[in-house]
């Protein structure tokens, strides 16, 4: 019934005899905490990174500050703006934002942006 691997009994399944299965909950919080998700420091870099993108692209400072940089998603960062003039000045500099992005977080993989208009709090 029980199958031998090393000094532990395997049940067919492959779970070792005696084990409980792990909880989804428990599960998912490893993996928030490994790959560093909700963490004020991950919000902080991005943040940070996301400024230094902006100088890098040469944005204008007038564009910078009604931007608001939400999370990354499927490889998309959500970009808050105040209104739609905003959301086309910005597209225009979505490609240079996003080689800055890259080069600055590697591990977010962001391969673009989502820019939305609407009010985001700071």
């Amino acid at each position: 019934m029980f199958e031998e691997r090393g000094n532990r009994q395997f049940r067919p399944g492959g779970r070792p005899k005696g084990s409980r299965p792990r909880k989804a909950g428990d599960l998912v919080a490893d993996v928030i905490r490994l790959r560093g998700y909700a963490t004020p420091e991950s919000d902080r870099q991005l943040q940070q990174a996301w400024q230094r993108a902006l100088s890098d692209a040469g944005v204008p400072l007038t564009i910078q500050s009604d931007c608001r940089v939400g999370r990354v998603s499927r490889g998309l960062l959500d970009v808050f703006v105040s209104h739609s003039l905003i959301n086309q000045d910005l597209r225009l500099f979505a490609g240079h934002i996003v080689t800055a992005l890259s080069r600055r977080l590697p591990e977010r993989e962001i391969r673009g942006l989502r820019i939305r208009v609407g009010n985001r709090e700071k």
